[in-house]
């Protein structure tokens, strides 16, 4: 009983050929030899295609295996057929099995061992059929006998054909990909011409460096490279770049805020480059429990303090933006941030106000039994004749509102102390009845600053005396 086995590497050209060829002084093998070997290919735009014919005229009939083997990076099988064995008279058996990756069997057998072969019968006809065939390997089979380790190379034909390299590639707008190209088995001197074809703009030079166009889409668009070996009777391969679109980023606004207890900020969420359609988690982090709801709606908690706001997007990918709030101290409960505020103690916002009037052409605060008169409109102060200070009032201009201002505390050279004692009102003795004041020789007593240091300022002394949270 004879065994038999074939192992061949082939490769395929952009011609399309059918051969039928014979190696001189090649070895007959149990009736296999290089007569009845041929290769037909085939040529599309997307693989380079090849159908093997291995064909068997033995002299009896044997029990043959033939092992083909394409485990190799550049060869892929996709499909066979078995025609023209024994007839069904002689209980023949034809399988074709792919036991591990990259190599298949064909058995032929009869069951009663060996006989002369029928008048006629070719014997079988395998046709494997294979993909993704490239240069620069010598194409051939190999014919083993196993039993007596005699072997016969029979080449294969072989085609001009031009290879480009990559042959793939992803890359964003306006990336580079230099492509080069090789042609095999080519009679003539080599001349490549490039081209791409591109719904984005995307160009190739005349030495292959590609440049991608500008991909605005949400999906990857591809282009085809092609190089043509025009001096090869026009020989060409092709490539693939996919573009990639634009990565989807996330922006929140506003990216800061600063907020007093209790308020709310409206935060939103837009998005720009390749995205699908959002969809949004809001999520805030706080140490004095602020919340933040599924429209981005943010309440600030109960105290100061710092909190992130975070949007995730798990629709494109988990991109994710932070803003952050600042939740600052308000002492007297006006709505203004003391660090905003021109009488951080006192009120004199748009929340709450503090009683005022004029006196001596100054506006001052009007207290009772030493404490300010607080309100929210006008006619809480009708009782003093006065008016409601809700807007940082600052009559002299000096960034001190008018509500805290002390315009007598001039003791110290003027520089004050923060209270309004006797101290004051020995300055303003010092200094009662000058008409003479200026910025070269000033009169610290001159509270409602008018240039003279008369019984107006002695009527705002008495109006602050006993004050003891001057600003200074």
């Amino acid at each position: 009983m004879r065994k038999l086995s074939f192992c061949l590497s082939v490769f395929c050209g952009l011609l399309a050929i059918s051969s039928l060829f014979t190696i001189p002084n090649s070895q007959v093998i149990a009736g296999w030899d290089c007569n009845h070997i041929t290769i037909d290919y085939v040529t599309c735009e997307s693989c380079h295609q090849a159908t093997i014919n291995v064909q068997n005229t033995p002299n009896e009939i044997s029990y043959a295996e033939i092992r083909i083997e394409y485990n190799t990076q550049e060869l892929t099988y996709f499909g066979y057929d078995v025609t023209g064995c024994l007839p069904e008279t002689y209980g023949h058996l034809t399988s074709v099995t792919e036991t591990e990756s990259g190599i298949l069997y064909a058995y032929t057998m009869d069951t009663t061992g060996q006989n002369p072969i029928p008048a006629g019968l070719t014997g079988c006809l395998f046709k494997l059929g294979f993909e993704n065939l490239v240069a620069p390997d010598i194409p051939e089979i190999c014919i083993v006998d196993l039993d007596s380790d005699v072997s016969a190379w029979c080449e294969l034909p072989t085609c001009c054909h031009v290879n480009i390299s990559p042959e793939s590639r992803t890359v964003g707008s306006e990336e580079t990909v230099q492509f080069t190209a090789e042609s095999f088995y080519c009679s003539e001197t080599s001349s490549y011409s490039w081209e791409v074809t591109s719904s984005i703009g995307s160009t190739i030079d005349a030495n292959g460096l590609y440049t991608a166009g500008i991909n605005n889409t949400s999906e990857s668009i591809q282009d085809e490279v092609k190089v043509t070996d025009e001096g090869n009777n026009n020989v060409f391969d092709a490539a693939t770049v996919t573009v990639s679109p634009p990565p989807c980023e996330l922006t929140l606004t506003p990216k800061s805020q600063t907020v007093l207890s209790s308020e709310t900020i409206q935060f939103s969420g837009s998005e720009d480059g390749g995205c699908n359609s959002p969809c949004y988690d809001w999520n805030v982090t706080s140490s004095i429990g602020s919340t933040i709801d599924v429209n981005g709606l943010y309440t600030a908690g109960s105290g100061t303090g710092t909190d992130t706001v975070t949007l995730t997007d798990p629709c494109n990918g988990d991109i994710s933006d932070t803003a952050t709030v600042t939740i600052a101290l308000d002492s007297d409960d006006d709505r203004i941030p003391d660090s905003e505020d021109n009488c951080p103690d006192h009120p004199n916002g748009t929340n709450l106000g503090t009683c005022v009037k004029t006196k001596s052409n100054m506006i001052v605060s009007y207290r009772e039994g030493g404490d300010f008169i607080t309100c929210t409109s006008n006619s809480d102060c009708e009782a003093t004749g006065g008016t409601c200070d809700m807007s940082q009032g600052d009559c002299n201009g000096n960034g001190i509102g008018d509500v805290c201002e002390c315009y007598m505390d001039c003791n110290n050279a003027g520089a004050g102390d923060g209270k309004i004692t006797g101290l004051d009102l020995e300055a303003v003795k010092d200094e009662y009845g000058r008409w003479d004041c200026s910025e070269l020789d000033p009169c610290y007593a001159d509270g409602n600053e008018d240039s003279k240091v008369t019984g107006a300022d002695l009527s705002l002394l008495k109006n602050e005396y006993g004050r003891w949270d001057c600003p200074f």
